[in-house]
Parts: structure tokens; C-alpha cells; sequence
């Protein structure tokens, strides 16, 4: 006896996506990309991007009340 299933799963077609959103883990305000990282204005504390995956760590946060000041591709 083999007591084996398959459940086959669809999607809705007509069900709308939903973009995640990501949030300051502190204090639960959203995070916009800013050039290499993830930045709260609320907060003001931006969160490294390393290869490509967003470190979300309090620890690794940074203050960056200046932050908004220079333009995307500033190299800050």
C-alpha cells in the first residue's frame, strides 16, 4: 500500500498581487530604497542591502538624519 495524495492548488486569476512592504523592525515604519540600502524617514535609520538581501537587524542600523539630503547615486 502506498498511502500517498496530491493536492493540486490554483491560483485565482482575477485575485490582485499584493507588493510585500518592508518596515523598520524597531519601530514598524516603512522602508524606501535608497542606493544600497533601506531608509526610514520616520526613524531615520538606514538598513545595509548585502548581495543583495536587505539586512533588517536593529544592530545593523545606522542613523542617517541626512540621508534624504543627497540624491540617489550619490555613492553615500
Amino acid at each position: 500500500r502506498n498511502p500517498t495524495a496530491l493536492t493540486l492548488i490554483e491560483k485565482d486569476a482575477s485575485a490582485q498581487t499584493v507588493m510585500p512592504t518592508l518596515a523598520c523592525p524597531e519601530y514598524r515604519t516603512p522602508l524606501k530604497k535608497h542606493d544600497g540600502c533601506y531608509y526610514s524617514a520616520e526613524s531615520m535609520r538606514a538598513y545595509p542591502i548585502n548581495l543583495g538581501i536587505p539586512v533588517l537587524r536593529g544592530e545593523r542600523a545606522v542613523i542617517a538624519s541626512k540621508l534624504e539630503a543627497f540624491g540617489p547615486g550619490s555613492g553615500i
